[in-house]
């Protein structure tokens, strides 16, 4: 059982190009491109959103975080923050933060985003695919949270979403 407070999310995404051109004497030449630029400068950050529901029993409290991820790779292991801000029933919370930590197998890629609320480390799994512009995953999670304010209350919160980053 865990404690709620704020965390944040992040999303990166990296256009790659690149053309040949040949030159007058039949000899080929490389032509850097605005988005070959921008894939020799590294990684660039995404988009990230994380709804949030709230079970209380008789209502409900939900609310989405849109911001960025900012996340990179190396060989197979993905590191990265995130940062978001809430929105709906939830706007009070403001802006929410977190750490992207996954694997990468092939094409595909896992692991968790944590963030940290009202004290408590949560950790959301997280399933998504690689190609070589970018990664794509989709969040999902389920726990239960001390109520702040009130003594061994604690109540339901699911977490749904996705994020992207380019490479």
């Amino acid at each position: 059982m865990r404690c709620l407070q704020p965390f944040t999310w992040c999303l990166l995404v990296v256009l790659v190009g690149c053309q040949s051109g040949d030159k007058e004497d039949g000899s080929s030449a490389s032509v850097d491109t605005a988005a070959d630029t921008a894939a020799d400068a590294g990684p660039t950050p995404g988009a990230l959103l994380l709804t949030i529901r709230i079970d209380l029993g008789s209502s409900e409290l939900s609310g989405d975080c849109i911001g960025t991820m900012n996340g990179a790779d190396a060989d197979t292991s993905i590191d990265g923050t995130g940062s978001c801000t809430m929105s709906g029933d939830l706007d009070n919370w403001g802006s929410l933060s977190g750490t992207l930590e996954g694997t990468i197998s092939d094409l595909s890629a896992s692991g968790v985003y944590e963030v940290v609320l009202y004290e408590e480390v949560m950790s959301i799994p997280w399933t998504g695919s690689v190609t070589d512009d970018q990664v794509e995953g989709t969040l999902s999670s389920s726990d239960s949270v001390k109520a702040p304010g009130f003594d061994d209350t604690y109540v339901p919160i699911f977490f749904d979403g996705t994020f992207d980053y380019g490479r």
